[in-house]
């Protein structure tokens, strides 16, 4: 489900072809099956879930960068920027909420 929901939306936003879906989607899926994996593993190791979670997504960027064309690669890092900021956007407005 997830790999699928990131995949239609990476589509979306970069005008992925044929190929490159089902690339994405290959690449999702694997990412979506390490977290699962990594959550059993690491279930009282916070560190250590950390660290999985971050390799597992620079080998998900690495599999991206290498498949993308230069412009959609351009798209693709301002997606993660958006995606950063409105993430961001949250944390400042549950901690303007909790001020009050």
């Amino acid at each position: 489900e997830r790999a699928t929901a990131h995949t239609k939306i990476l589509t979306q936003k970069l005008g992925l072809n044929a190929d490159q879906q089902k690339s994405v989607h290959e690449f999702c899926l694997k990412r979506a099956q390490q977290d699962d994996a990594d959550k059993i593993k690491f279930k009282t190791d916070k560190d250590g879930m950390k660290n999985a979670r971050r390799l597992n997504g620079e080998t998900f960027e690495k599999n991206i960068d290498t498949l993308l064309t230069p412009d959609q690669k351009t798209k693709y890092e301002q997606y993660k920027q958006d995606e950063k900021d409105k993430r961001q956007k949250k944390v400042d407005e549950a901690k303007d909420t909790k001020k009050k």
